[in-house]
């Protein structure tokens, strides 16, 4: 059975790597002429760690990340209409909350293709997204 992608969501992160996968993402979305919405992750894991003198408190940090999204948002979409979400939390949770929620048939995603100490130390967020997904997802590679 052949499946139609009628729903299509783009996981952004500001990255080489991301901006590659929201090209793609866009592309199928209109051969599919499916609806397209991108995502933008606030990660808040820091704000547990309280004020830092050098970059201020986790307020601050957080409304200049937000700000950060929203122009990676902007950039994506700029060409045309595509829904756009800015969610706080973890990145991986997020994305699957947003997919489920707004009922997306496809996740397009980049990966950094980290391996080894630095997957381990910083986890791979499209791995969580592929292992806990209900619905597809399409990695778009670095290389």
């Amino acid at each position: 059975m052949k499946k139609n992608y009628r729903k299509i969501l783009i996981a952004v992160d500001g990255s080489s790597c991301s901006t590659k996968a929201a090209k793609k993402g866009i592309q199928l979305g209109i051969q599919l002429n499916a609806a397209i919405a991108v995502i933008y992750v606030v990660d808040d894991s820091f704000v547990a760690l309280g004020t830092n003198e050098t970059y201020g408190s986790p307020v601050t940090i957080l409304n200049e990340m937000r700000q950060e999204g929203i122009s990676v948002l902007d950039k994506v979409s700029s060409k045309m209409k595509i829904e756009k979400f800015l969610e706080v939390g973890k990145p991986f949770k997020e994305i699957l909350y947003k997919a489920r929620h707004w009922k997306a048939d496809l996740i397009v995603m980049g990966t950094h293709g980290r391996t080894g100490l630095k997957h381990l130390l910083m986890g791979s967020v499209a791995e969580h997204v592929i292992r806990n997904s209900k619905c597809p997802v399409f990695i778009v590679p670095i290389n």
